[in-house]
């Protein structure tokens, strides 16, 4: 299983800030996109806005592994100092996101458990360039070991107390935005997002193969 939305088909080709409409080929899933579509990294489309898929069982990774990854690119010159989601399921389900201080933020099975925090320093992020980012869950005893990779080299690993199976419950997935809490937006735009059930290890070193949904 991976979900990929850049693997998706758009209906709709959006010129200007409109809504557009993203069919799921394998489960008929309608997912909404909102913003424009911009030239991405290698030819590709990347979203600058945010985008909505509905809760559906057919898309939860309920697995022992879980990677959580997209390439960003934040509005150059711009710090970020609030809540801005990446790759959300809420408060409750997986998160991988900026927090209110600036710092990149990653838990899975609901924040209440633990999260990752790491401290990143805004000239590693606003220069105008894609940074991939890329968040990993793996059974550590009863715990979970969670990792972050920062453009391939990880930066930080924390234990939290979660266990596995990861990503079991029904709720939106949000790509630049917490389809739980309003406001939390992404400012840049965000291009090739993966939800792998599976860890990668090291990320984006192992083949993947990507399958239409």
């Amino acid at each position: 299983f991976i979900w990929d939305w850049v693997d998706q088909t758009v209906l709709t080709t959006a010129q200007t800030e409109v809504e557009t409409h993203i069919i799921d080929a394998k489960n008929q899933i309608e997912v909404t996109a909102n913003g424009t579509f911009e030239e991405g990294r290698n030819g590709s489309k990347a979203l600058k806005g945010n985008l909505e898929v509905p809760a559906n069982s057919a898309l939860n990774a309920n697995a022992q592994g879980l990677t959580l990854d997209a390439y960003v690119k934040v509005d150059a010159g711009t710090s970020v100092s609030k809540d801005a989601a990446i790759l959300s399921k809420g408060e409750n389900g997986f998160n991988l996101k900026f927090d209110r201080n600036g710092d990149i933020e990653v838990f899975v099975n609901g924040w209440a458990g633990g999260t990752l925090v790491y401290d990143i320093n805004a000239s590693a992020y606003n220069d105008g360039n894609y940074h991939r980012f890329t968040a990993t869950a793996e059974p550590s005893g009863s715990a979970t070991l969670l990792k972050l990779y920062i453009d391939g080299t990880m930066v930080k690993s924390a234990t939290i107390s979660v266990s596995a199976p990861y990503d079991t419950n029904n709720y939106k997935l949000g790509v630049g935005t917490d389809p739980e809490i309003s406001g939390r937006s992404f400012p840049g735009t965000i291009d090739s997002v993966r939800v792998v059930k599976r860890t990668w290890a090291p990320p984006g070193t192992a083949p993947v193969k990507s399958t239409r949904l």
